[in-house]
C-alpha cells in the first residue's frame, strides 16, 4: 500500500489531491451535524422526560416524528426554498461566487459558516429526531430507578439531580 490513487483524467490532476481536498468539508460538516443533533437533542429529550405529559413533551414528540418520517429530500428542497427566498442564500453550494475559488481565509470560513446551516440542519434532522426519542426513553427509565429516588429522598436538587447521575447513564 503506497496510498497512490492515480490520476483523474477528467480534473487533470492527482486523486490524492482531490480526495484530501474534499475530506476537508466532509469532516467539517460531520462534525458541526454532529454537534447541532447533540446540542439540540439532549436537552429536548431530557426536558421531554421530565416533563412526561405535557405540552412541550406532546411538541417535541410530534417534531421528533415529523423528523424520523418526513424524507431527508423534502426537508432540503424547502429549507433550500426558505433559504433562497427569506434569506437571499444562493443554493448551489457552501461557498458564495466570490468564495469558490478563493484560498481559505477567515472570510472564506465566515462565509461557509454563514451557508452550512441548510445541509445541516437537513443532515441532523433525522438523527436529532431519533436521538431525542432515545433520550427520553432511556431518561424515562432511570428516573424510576431506587438510586434517583435515594437522592430525591436525601435532598439533592432536582436539575442536579437529573445531570448528575442519569443523563450520565441514558
Amino acid at each position: 500500500l503506497r496510498g497512490d490513487f492515480g490520476y483523474s483524467f477528467e480534473q487533470k490532476r492527482a486523486v490524492n489531491q482531490l480526495i484530501w481536498e474534499r475530506l476537508g468539508l466532509t469532516v467539517v460538516l460531520t462534525g458541526t451535524t454532529l454537534i447541532f443533533t447533540w446540542l439540540l437533542a439532549i436537552p429536548i429529550g431530557v426536558l421531554s422526560a421530565t416533563k412526561q405529559y405535557s405540552v412541550a413533551d406532546y411538541f417535541f414528540t410530534f417534531i421528533s416524528f415529523l423528523g424520523l418520517g418526513v424524507p431527508n429530500f423534502l426537508i432540503a428542497l424547502i429549507l433550500m426554498w426558505i433559504a433562497f427566498a427569506y434569506f437571499d442564500l444562493s443554493i448551489t453550494g457552501l461557498f458564495s461566487p466570490a468564495y469558490a475559488q478563493a484560498p481559505w481565509s477567515l472570510a472564506k470560513v465566515g462565509d461557509m459558516m454563514s451557508r452550512i446551516w441548510v445541509p445541516v440542519l437537513v443532515l441532523g434532522m433525522g438523527g436529532t429526531a431519533g436521538l431525542i426519542r432515545t433520550m427520553r426513553a432511556n431518561m424515562l427509565d432511570e428516573l424510576n430507578k431506587p438510586y434517583v429516588q435515594v437522592a430525591r429522598a436525601k435532598g439533592l436538587k432536582e436539575w442536579k439531580l437529573i445531570w448528575k447521575y442519569p443523563v450520565r447513564l441514558a
